[in-house]
């Protein structure tokens, strides 16, 4: 009997764009089916860009983004007045600078 070939079939997940790697693990659970349908409504009630609308530019947001990080705060998490429409860059680079700054301690304050 011939032998049949291995099945290398790899199955792939993707993770929103919105979870970092370092993020995806821990919050996983928050940015389900819930979190989507509220974001696909806040992002249509503010379709522009937050920090391109103040550097007087016309961008649309492509991302909900927590002001202040929520870190799993599920209160915090839910906290529309803590949401701001951001475009996917201007989101990585808050999330690259500012985000990590505050979780180390470094300028700002921490909430």
């Amino acid at each position: 009997m011939p032998r049949s070939a291995p099945d290398h079939t790899v199955q792939h997940t993707r993770t929103p764009k919105h979870v970092t790697a370092g993020s995806s693990r821990r919050y996983h659970h928050l940015y389900g089916r819930k979190w989507k349908a509220a974001r696909a409504l806040f992002l249509q009630s503010n379709p522009l860009c937050k920090r391109c609308q103040r550097r007087g530019e016309i961008k649309a947001a492509d991302v909900v983004d927590h002001v202040v990080p929520h870190k799993g705060d599920l209160e915090l998490f839910w906290d529309q007045s803590n949401w701001q429409p951001l475009c996917k860059r201007d989101h990585d680079i808050k999330t690259a600078t500012e985000d990590t700054d505050s979780a180390a301690g470094v300028g700002g304050s921490k909430v």
